[in-house]
């Protein structure tokens, strides 16, 4: 799915252009703070928000023994809803997928896309939002490119809270390319 066709999906969704500006501007928008800055369009009906709240609250401010980081509660992060966190420099998508989490830099490797908004496909597969690049999850390979990986980072669960360590793969650093998502491009 490329750019066009999510938004024509948001479009149809709320009954047109008309609904969707409506959609927009009384839509309630979800700020989380606490741990290192999660962002979050809109909140999940199956989380309640004071736990959620008084969770981030504990949200342990230091570095453990091994250099990870907490960034949100365990039941942030859910199958449906991946969660990006900012941590130094670095944005990091974080996602459950079949019981297990996962950690990845958020930009895509084509032209920085937000790949933290992006659901996990059928078989670890998540796809760009913006041109349709895509990635396999465990191992930051991009199928569209395979010489632009996105990087992958240690994750934990612990003590209630996900944690980002180390950078364990890199990726790559060059941006630009081809659109996969049917768009041509006039040079």
């Amino acid at each position: 799915m490329g750019i066009r066709d999510f938004l024509k999906g948001k479009i149809d969704k709320h009954g047109g252009a008309v609904g969707a500006a409506k959609a927009v501007v009384t839509k309630p928008v979800r700020l989380v703070t606490g741990g290192h800055g999660m962002r979050s369009a809109e909140p999940d009906a199956s989380v309640n928000p004071d736990l959620i709240r008084e969770a981030l609250a504990s949200v342990p401010k230091e570095r453990d023994a091994d250099g990870f980081v907490a960034v949100a509660p365990v039941q942030m992060i859910t199958d449906k809803k991946p969660g990006t966190f900012n941590i130094e420099k670095e944005t990091v998508a974080v996602y459950r997928h079949e019981g297990q989490l996962f950690a990845i830099d958020s930009a895509c490797t084509h032209e920085d896309g937000p790949l933290g908004e992006s659901e996990v496909e059928a078989g670890g597969i998540i796809t760009c939002p913006y041109h349709d690049w895509r990635f396999e999850l465990s191992t930051g390979a991009c199928l569209t490119d395979p010489a632009r990986p996105v990087s992958c980072y240690a994750v934990k669960e612990v003590d209630g809270f996900v944690w980002i360590g180390h950078r364990t793969t890199e990726g790559s650093k060059e941006r630009g390319g081809e659109h996969d998502d049917g768009l041509k491009m006039d040079v």
